[in-house]
């Protein structure tokens, strides 16, 4: 299950043993818990009338790729065909023992954008002779912040972030090429809202100023990821009477990507947000090289995964 290139620093006895990755998103967490409702269910099995299939979906940080379309491809749908979907994701704004949940989108569309940037080398003492990169990429960055603010509706909810920046060998050359990399998130159903064509116009523009050219690379990630209205009013209700009232709670979607939202295109699904933050292990976000999680939320992710699954296959059930 995949980690990230992060340096971990929780300084847990189990911290990751590979330099430079570790388990900052939780899934590590995510496969403990269905190996543990797993174990359960099967041990249930003459309790209910259905098939259940446990997917350990792989690859979720590789956006765009990811691993639950490739799966789909492969067939996890089907043989036999699925009816219906769950998903659990580890959230530390949450404490232990919360489950959160939404109706329609919960999370969003996530692209990625490559930007490259081609000026003229020269002197760093004759700046005139030369098309500066990156004074052109200032340009770029600001420009393209100033678009989202601008020229997007602000009830469209938007976010652009560049993570990744290179360009330059040496103090005194001025450089030719820059390189940026980011991502763009999308929480809106507006169809006429058209960022990849803005993000192109901003960055050729915003290069002109210094001479140099700007070219975009924008790359369709995940969609949103949908739960199905239907599914998630009976899931709470269900939760609300196996669990602690106060144990579930309503959130607000964020602007995250996640992959199984290919899998929420094709059946009705249901994205949970299970809390992991304690006193403990104070609240640190995800891919934050700190972030631990309360292991008080492993039971507590299988009892909701197996309570729900039971009661959706309860024999008689019409959900």
């Amino acid at each position: 299950m995949d980690a990230l290139p992060v340096k971990e620093e929780t300084g847990l006895p189990f911290a990751s043993k590979v330099d430079g990755k570790m388990h900052a998103c939780g899934h590590d967490i995510h496969t403990a818990i269905l190996l543990g409702t797993a174990r359960v269910l099967s041990d249930l099995k003459n309790r209910f009338n259905g098939f259940i299939r446990f997917v350990f979906q792989p690859a979720e940080e590789c956006s765009p790729v990811g691993g639950a379309k490739k799966m789909i491809d492969e067939g996890i749908l089907e043989n036999p065909k699925m009816d219906y979907a769950f998903a659990l994701h580890v959230w530390p704004l949450l404490p232990v023992g919360k489950i959160g949940l939404k109706s329609g989108p919960i999370s969003a569309q996530s692209d990625r954008i490559f930007i490259n940037i081609l000026g003229k080398s020269g002197h760093a003492a004759t700046p005139h002779l030369t098309y500066d990169s990156i004074t052109a990429a200032g340009h770029v960055i600001i420009s393209l912040q100033t678009m989202i603010s601008r020229r997007i509706n602000p009830l469209d909810n938007v976010v652009l972030s560049l993570g990744k920046i290179w360009g330059g060998d040496r103090y005194n050359v001025i450089c030719d090429k820059v390189e940026i990399e980011g991502t763009v998130r999308i929480l809106s159903d507006n169809k006429g809202l058209n960022i990849e064509d803005l993000i192109r116009d901003t960055v050729s523009h915003a290069a002109k100023i210094c001479g140099a050219q700007g070219y975009v690379d924008y790359i369709k990630g995940y969609p949103m990821t949908i739960n199905d209205e239907k599914l998630t009013a009976w899931a709470e209700n269900t939760l609300r009477n196996l669990c602690d009232r106060d144990s579930v709670v309503k959130i607000n979607p964020d602007l995250g990507g996640e992959d199984f939202s290919f899998i929420s295109q094709k059946i009705p699904s249901l994205y949970l947000k299970l809390g992991t933050s304690s006193d403990k292990t104070g609240v640190y976000p995800l891919h934050n090289s700190k972030v631990v999680f309360d292991e008080e939320c492993i039971p507590f992710g299988i009892s909701v995964l197996s309570n729900l699954v039971l009661e959706l296959l309860k024999e008689g059930s019409n959900h």
